[in-house]
């Protein structure tokens, strides 16, 4: 059914109004809600990428000038070993103690050397640990001008390389033979497992030469050369998930903290997915509130059209035998017609009556419903003998059968059988299930009352060979006032209380009520009753 905006209440309207404004307003502050945690975790990662580069920075350049300071010490306790070897720098004894007590003391060594007060190396067989870049830096070192930490590539090993002063002091100035540097390599272990113990879930920390356009120096991996790629300079893209970079003094390194490429944006699209989620069931929600308020509005718009067709036909079906009996008492009362001819008297009399009757049967039906909404609806339960009820129920209705030329006919397997029921409540129903069959019957046909028997309980069912129940109308015929729309109802009548009388009865015997119908067949309305 379709409804127009014109039928519906303003505060349904308004309901409606407030309905649809909700998920916009939903929407707009889902929005906002995820835009700020989207932020707040970029922000958060932020400063976990600054406050890891800071600390790792600054452990990075402790451990160097921790290491710078033990290799001072060490020169100064073997000095006399690195004045012995300056004055021989042949002779292989000194050369293997010296590297012995250098790997003793720093494990990590990868190579040892010694030069003069001008940085020239006074060692010459390097056996090609000393490279070039490293004999630069000990001319730069002596000249006044170390060189910041970085890494030195090398054939066999990327290292990292400290100097320090030594100088024996044997009263005489120093000289070339009695000072000079010595040069120890490392490798870089401490460095890429530091970085690997420090890294934060979804981040990667690197060791970066600022000084040579932003060369990958060292990773959790270990150096540059250990990984998979042909280029070791920063890619556009690794510079775009650079979260913060901090530099390590003392050296040519800046530790920078890169982001997973998928951090942000699965994040983002977790966040976006959940909202959208929550929305489309907000918005899902919505849209079913308002449909029920539509099908309640529906339901409100059918029973006033139910209402006014009640009127409708009470006015009808409580006019008509109200003017009959007041045309009767009008005859009886201002003409002689009883004392002239008494058979028309007492014919006219005879159709008042059943038209009383028939007006007290409505006013009986509307209690019955008013007490049946209100919980009131008296019962007596007692054992009763059914077969012998049904019997007299439909004695009761021959004459109103025969009136309508039906012929009422009862099948029953049982002689007798006990049920607990409320009598007069059980003759009620099958009252209004033949009166409903004597309705919709053509004329000299049979309704059939049958009654019988299983291990539960007992069946009775009434069956009239009528026009069959319409489709669209099974649904509707135990609501109250439900009226078929078809000629043939309009035509029979009804209040359209009788079936949900019936059920309610039946219902509170914790019994059953069902129906079978064909159309141009017929209709049988069966009870189940427990014993």
């Amino acid at each position: 059914m379709y409804i127009k905006r014109n039928d519906l209440l303003p505060s349904t309207r308004w309901s409606i109004v407030y309905i649809v404004v909700i998920p916009v307003v939903a929407c707009i502050f889902a929005g906002w809600n995820a835009y700020q945690r989207i932020n707040e975790f970029e922000q958060a990662h932020y400063r976990i990428a600054k406050s890891t580069t800071a600390i790792v920075a600054s452990e990075i350049s402790k451990r160097i000038k921790d290491q710078q300071r033990r290799l001072g010490i060490f020169a100064k306790h073997e000095e006399q070993l690195l004045y012995s070897l300056a004055q021989s720098p042949e002779n292989e004894t000194l050369k293997n103690e010296l590297n012995k007590r250098v790997k003793e003391s720093f494990p990590t060594v990868f190579g040892v050397s010694i030069a003069n007060q001008k940085g020239i190396p006074i060692i010459d067989d390097f056996d090609g640990v000393i490279g070039y870049q490293c004999q630069k830096d000990l001319k730069l070192h002596a000249q006044g001008q170390p060189q910041p930490m970085r890494i030195h590539p090398n054939t066999q090993q990327y290292h990292i390389d400290i100097i320090v002063p030594w100088n024996h002091d044997d009263g005489k100035p120093k000289n070339e033979i009695n000072s000079g540097l010595l040069f120890v390599s490392f490798t870089p272990d401490f460095l890429f497992r530091l970085l690997e113990l420090s890294n934060a879930p979804r981040h990667e920390l690197m060791l970066v030469n600022h000084t040579l356009k932003n060369l990958i120096e060292v990773t959790a991996t270990g150096t540059r050369i250990e990984l998979d790629r042909n280029n070791f300079v920063l890619t556009d893209e690794e510079q775009q998930r650079i979260l913060f970079s901090s530099a390590v003094e003392n050296s040519a390194w800046d530790l920078v903290d890169f982001r997973d490429k998928t951090l942000f944006s699965e994040y983002r699209n977790n966040i976006i997915s959940f909202h959208f989620l929550l929305l489309t069931l907000f918005v899902f929600v919505s849209i079913l509130m308002v449909v029920l308020l539509l099908r309640i509005e529906k339901r409100r718009i059918n029973a006033e059209e139910t209402k006014e067709e009640m009127f409708s036909l009470f006015n009808h079906d409580l006019r008509s035998p109200l003017t009959s009996i007041f045309g009767f008492l009008e005859l009886f009362t201002r003409t002689d017609l009883c004392e002239k001819t008494p058979v028309k008297c007492k014919h006219l009399a005879r159709i008042a009556l059943d038209n009383s009757l028939a007006m007290r049967e409505i006013v009986d039906d509307i209690l019955d419903v008013q007490k049946m909404e209100a919980g009131e609806m008296p019962f007596n339960f007692e054992e009763i003998e059914i077969v012998a009820t049904i019997k007299h129920t439909i004695e009761m209705n021959e004459q109103h059968a025969k009136m309508n030329k039906i012929n009422l006919f009862m099948l029953s397997d049982e002689s007798a059988v006990y049920i607990k029921a409320d009598k007069r409540r059980i003759k009620q129903v099958i009252t209004n299930l033949l009166s409903n069959a004597i309705k919709y019957s053509p004329e000299n046909e049979i309704v059939t009352v049958s009654i019988g028997r299983n291990n539960t309980g007992v069946t009775i069912s009434v069956s009239d060979n009528g026009p069959g129940i319409e489709e669209d109308f099974q649904k509707l015929v135990f609501n109250k006032f439900a009226q078929s729309k078809s000629k043939l109802t309009r035509h029979v009548g009804g209040t359209g209380l009788g079936l949900a009388i019936v059920k309610h009865i039946i219902d509170a015997h914790k019994g059953n009520v069902t129906f079978k119908t064909d159309p141009d067949k017929g209709t049988t309305f069966t009870i189940s009753l427990l014993f």
